[in-house]
């Protein structure tokens, strides 16, 4: 049902709220243009429809999984703009954009469409914008659009499930090579600054991250504060996951131990496993 069929009163579009919605599951996928892709078709779906823009109201979750609903949790964005609908707290006329329904959820079934229909009885319209599928106060009695958007999470989660179950055959091959020494292609795995090179023989190289991260090293070898090194990483227009770098995120990337080489994945250690960007010294040093 579209804002137009419905019965309440008629509402302009340039009275609507939208919240885009924007998430990723894997951490890596944050240094991607997931983010970037995301962000821009809400906007072009804002200007097409005549709704306000207001990059303010994102609701962005990234390297947050949906398979386990841990992005209805009150520590997500995406858990909070529950909560806050729920207290009725949101903008007037509000509506969340998003991608499709397996950005929304990817967990079973009960709560994916158990969630989604609570928001929209406290008042949010949602906007799947892959196939256009706008959800509003009173469809969730329509038979037919429920049956649709149960398909939709079933067809999600199912095709997780599947990924899974193929990738932990392929991972447990992976980590049995890289215990043989082999340089291993680990996907989401390896370290954001390094790419895997196919070839007669298997190595790894530095991608065109490495210069900032071997600025942020230097910056914090030379002393320079949290908030100093973020400010110079903004300065120099150099961005992070699509936003501006924090003291947070530098360092959480200070502290990430593939910054001596080391791999740890699925309980398994590989000390010096990749390309060091710092030595043991240099890392308690810093």
């Amino acid at each position: 049902m579209s804002p137009q069929d419905q019965t309440y009163p008629p509402r302009k579009p340039e009275d609507m709220n939208p919240y885009p919605m924007v998430r990723c599951s894997s951490k890596r996928q944050r240094f991607g243009d997931t983010d970037t892709r995301q962000t821009e078709n809400a906007k072009l779906e804002c200007a097409r429809r005549g709704w306000p823009w207001k990059p303010e109201l994102i609701v962005r979750d990234l390297g947050v999984s949906a398979y386990h609903a841990m992005n209805f949790k009150p520590s997500s964005e995406l858990g909070r703009f529950i909560e806050a609908a729920e207290k009725q707290l949101l903008l007037p006329n509000p509506v969340l954009i998003c991608e499709n329904p397996d950005r929304f959820s990817r967990a079973q079934i009960d709560n994916a469409d158990g969630t989604l229909w609570r928001l929209v009885r406290y008042g949010v319209d949602v906007l799947f914008m892959s196939g256009s599928l706008y959800l509003t106060r009173g469809d969730e009695n329509d038979a037919a659009t429920r049956t649709r958007i149960i398909w939709e999470f079933d067809r999600s989660r199912k095709e997780s499930q599947r990924k899974a179950f193929f990738a932990g055959a392929t991972m447990t091959r992976k980590l049995r090579e890289a215990s043989e020494g082999r340089k291993v292609d680990f996907g989401t795995h390896l370290p954001v600054w390094i790419d895997f090179n196919k070839g007669p023989i298997p190595s790894y190289t530095f991608n065109e991250r490495e210069d900032t991260l071997r600025l942020m090293v230097k910056l914090a070898m030379a002393g320079e504060s949290l908030f100093r090194i973020s400010r110079e990483l903004n300065g120099r227009g150099i961005g992070f996951r699509g936003g501006m770098w924090t003291g947070d995120t530098v360092l959480n990337m200070l502290h990430n131990t593939k910054l001596i080489g080391d791999l740890h994945l699925c309980e398994h250690h590989f000390p010096g496993y990749f390309p060091a960007m710092l030595t043991q010294i240099g890392r308690a040093h810093v």
